[in-house]
């Protein structure tokens, strides 16, 4: 009786590990999908005037895998872009992979749909307490009512763009600018530390020079002053 035992044992083994054994022609392939790279095409952000026609500059999308690298077609996009309506849209992108995998960008595009004369994309100049910010940075500014504009970065640039901690690092808002005397006034800012600022007194907006002049007082002890030059 117990060698029976023993005999069936070892011939459900012998069964069993033949049965798991690999197969020899999937030996060596990989079931990862290839993640394709989206590269914007163009300028991140766009400027549309309302009512005129906008042509996307697309993405280009290549795919590397096992060491060769292809240009993938067939690029969707999305948005809800209307250059009939003023605002501020996003266009992305999404594509299928060679094995039929669909991804979605990484990358984006700001297109600002505009119809009047201060929205813009401004160079700003920087000086926090008496040191100058050592590049030039970028500052979006775009009308989202009668007199108020939303300000990409209040301060220019300085932890966004020049000591480069990236976008989260901005301190965006909105600022009110006068139709009778230019005067600008603080209307909301944020940053990630949540530590007040606002604008002192003096703050104004050029029509002839389109500037935008400020001192912004950040309650930790800086002051940012700041000069945006629509580009």
């Amino acid at each position: 009786m117990m060698r029976k035992i023993v005999y069936s044992l070892a011939l459900f083994l012998a069964v069993f590990t033949t049965g798991c054994e690999p197969d020899k022609d999937s030996e060596g392939l990989s079931h990862l999908s290839p993640e394709p790279i989206f590269e914007l095409n163009g300028k991140a952000i766009e400027l549309v005037e309302l009512g005129n026609s906008y042509t996307d500059a697309g993405v280009t999308v290549t795919q590397v895998w096992q060491g060769d690298t292809t240009e993938l077609s067939g690029v969707d996009v999305f948005t809800s872009l209307d250059t009939d309506l003023p605002g501020t849209y996003t266009i992305s992108y999404g594509v299928k992979n060679d094995l039929g995998d669909t991804f979605y960008s990484d990358v984006s595009r700001t297109v600002v749909v505009y119809n009047d004369p201060i929205t813009g994309i401004y160079s700003s100049d920087v000086v926090r307490n008496g040191r100058q910010m050592p590049i030039t940075g970028t500052i979006l500014v775009v009308k989202v009512a009668d007199e108020t504009y939303q300000n990409s970065d209040w301060i220019g640039g300085w932890y966004d763009q020049s000591v480069g901690y990236g976008p989260r690092y901005a301190f965006s808002g909105f600022m009110g600018i006068s139709d009778t005397d230019n005067s600008v006034s603080h209307l909301s800012s944020s940053n990630p530390w949540g530590i007040p600022g606002d604008i002192l007194e003096g703050a104004v907006y050029d029509p002839e020079a389109e500037t935008i002049s400020y001192t912004y007082r950040w309650s930790v002890g800086y002051d940012f002053v700041v000069k945006l030059t629509k580009n």
